[in-house]
Formats: structure tokens, C-alpha cells, sequence
């Protein structure tokens, strides 16, 4: 149901931080300004702030200027804060502080990209549903286990907004939108950039199984569902041949015809590169990340993953806070 129509022009602040995703953050505001467009009308405004009003260097390098800095930065009714692959580091009580200020004045708060971890570490997110990307989920759930995370394109929980980043920033624009203005005004700005559609908080951030895999064969999907759902406690090739219903000789044909590997060899990079996201993205010893992708011991884990990827683990460890 759409909500009476709020004082426009609506204004709607974006906090910014060094190597905040450009794609999200450029994606919101032109969902915002396409709206203008197609109503006819300034039905939004927007605001770049930064912790000092100066310049903040996103992702692409290309320097953005804000228009004020949090101290000047009254009169918002939503706030959203944008931050990159830094935002699992970041950690700033003068900014923290100031999110409460706004939370206590009643003021919307979201979160783009790994802005979601800001909100956490301000003490912003207590029963309240958040997401952020599926990447970062095993990272941030280690950190806040008591949060209500979700995997979902993006999420609105009465007066906090957030979402993975990427393109979702648009359909959370979207949904803001249609909430203020209607689903035909949301629609038409989503026609106006090309989108098919306008997706739902509880659409999938990832792509289907079937179209990450470029695999039609039924068989073999389930095959490789049942891998994805047991890294840590490899199954069996007989288990799998239970599972797809194919004999072990009809199953390592099928995989070599259509994927180019063995079932065995298949099922080992799989579980390398759920290793190499946790590496990248998580917390854990390079020995706990090992042994959660189904290897026998850390040297084990070493010498496949460098035959896989020409680097050592702890080469693509990311950086402890």
C-alpha cells in the first residue's frame, strides 16, 4: 500500500567513505533522479556527506566532493551509509556516534554495500533484519551471531533499509519509491533504465544454480547442489551416483562432456573456491578454513589451492582488522 505521499522535495543523504562502491552508490541516485525525470517533478533531492566535508576516493579512483560534512548535515530524513570492500574494517566512534544521533532524532537509516557493518558496530541493527553481500555473510555472522542477518536482495525493517550493493541499491530505490509515489512511477523509472523488472526484498542476490554453472543437466545440477550444500564433510562418489541416480562410469562422462573435469576433480575446485571466498572475506585461520572445505590438513590445503590458483593461501588472506 502506498503511504501518503512525503514533503517533497524528499532529501536523501548518502554518507560516504574511502573505496565506497561507485556501481551501488551512482545506481541509487539515478534511480532517485530518473524518478524526477519521469514525474515531471523534484520529488528528490540528494546529499553527499563525508565525516569532514572533503573530498572521499570510491572504488573507481574518480574523487567525489560532497556537499557537507556530518556536522552540517541536518534535516535528513534517511541516511544511508555506502561503503566498500574497506566496510568490513571500518571503525570510527566520532561517525558511530553521530549515526545514533540520527537514529535518537528519528531519522532512516541505511546502509549500501558493507555500510551494514557500520550500522552493527553503532549498535544500530539490534532486532532489526539487515543483509549485506553474500560474500561477507560468514565475516559479519562471526562478528554479530546475535543479528537477525538475511541473504536477501535487500531489506526493510521499519526505519533501517539495507541491501548487498551492486545493482540491488536500485531495487531498494525502487522500493522507496513505490512506497512514496506509487508502483506505476517505480516501474516507469525502472523502465527508463532498462530493468525487466522490479525485483523484491526476498529475491536471491545470487544467480540461480543453472545459470552460474551453464549447466542444463538436470542430473548433474543435483549433483552439484549436493556438493555446494557439503564442502566441509565431502561426500562420497557413491553418494553422488545415489543421488543423481547415474552410474559412477555415466557420471564421470557426463561431468567430463559437459563440465570439462572429473566429478572428484570438479568438487575439489568447488570446495577451493568457497576456501578462497572465506580467505578473502573472513576471519578464520588459514588451518579452521582448510579444514571447513573438507581438507585433511593445512599443508594438504596449501598444496592444492597453489596448484589451483599459482598463490599460497595466506597471499590471498584478507587483511585482519
Amino acid at each position: 500500500m502506498t503511504e501518503a505521499p512525503p514533503r517533497v522535495p524528499f532529501r536523501v543523504g548518502f554518507f560516504i567513505v574511502p573505496d565506497f562502491p561507485m556501481l551501488a552508490f551512482t545506481a541509487a541516485i539515478e534511480a532517485l533522479r530518473v524518478a524526477n525525470w519521469v514525474s515531471g517533478r523534484t520529488l528528490y533531492e540528494w546529499v553527499l556527506i563525508s565525516e569532514d566535508g572533503g573530498p572521499v576516493i570510491p572504488s573507481s579512483s574518480i574523487a567525489m566532493h560532497p556537499h557537507a560534512a556530518m556536522s552540517d548535515a541536518g534535516g535528513l530524513p534517511i541516511v544511508f551509509f555506502c561503503a566498500g570492500v574497506g566496510g568490513s574494517k571500518y571503525v570510527n566512534r566520532r561517525v558511530f556516534a553521530w549515526l545514533r544521533r540520527l537514529a535518537r532524532n528519528k531519522v532512516t537509516l541505511g546502509s549500501i554495500g558493507t555500510g551494514t557493518y557500520a550500522l552493527a558496530r553503532a549498535g544500530l541493527l539490534k532486532g532489526y533484519r539487515c543483509t549485506l553481500h553474500w560474500e561477507e555473510i560468514e565475516r559479519f555472522s562471526r562478528e554479530f551471531p546475535d543479528l537477525l542477518l538475511t541473504t536477501n536482495l535487500f531489506e526493510v525493517d521499519r526505519d533501517r533499509m539495507t541491501c548487498p550493493g551492486g545493482t540491488a541499491s536500485l531495487d531498494m530505490m525502487f522500493f522507496l519509491i513505490q512506497k512514496q509515489h506509487g508502483r506505476d512511477l517505480a516501474w516507469d523509472t525502472a523502465e527508463e533504465l532498462l530493468q525487466h523488472g522490479v525485483r523484491s526484498a526476498r529475491d536471491p542476490q545470487r544467480m540461480s544454480l543453472q545459470f552460474r554453472t551453464r549447466v542444463t543437466d538436470p542430473r548433474l545440477l543435483v549433483v552439484i547442489e549436493a556438493m555446494e550444500n557439503n564442502v566441509e564433510d565431502p561426500l562420497s562418489l557413491q553418494r553422488l551416483c545415489e543421488i543423481s541416480g547415474l552410474s559412477l562410469r555415466h557420471l564421470q562422462r557426463r561431468f567430463r562432456q559437459v563440465l570439462g573435469r572429473s566429478p572428484k576433480s570438479f568438487y575439489r575446485q568447488l570446495r577451493l573456491q568457497s576456501a578462497r571466498k572465506m580467505l578473502m572475506h573472513g576471519t578464520r585461520s588459514i588451518l579452521d578454513v582448510a579444514v571447513a572445505n573438507g581438507f585433511v590438513s593445512g599443508s594438504h590445503f596449501a598444496r592444492r589451492y597453489s596448484a589451483e590458483y599459482g598463490r599460497r593461501p595466506r597471499e590471498d588472506r584478507a587483511p585482519q582488522p
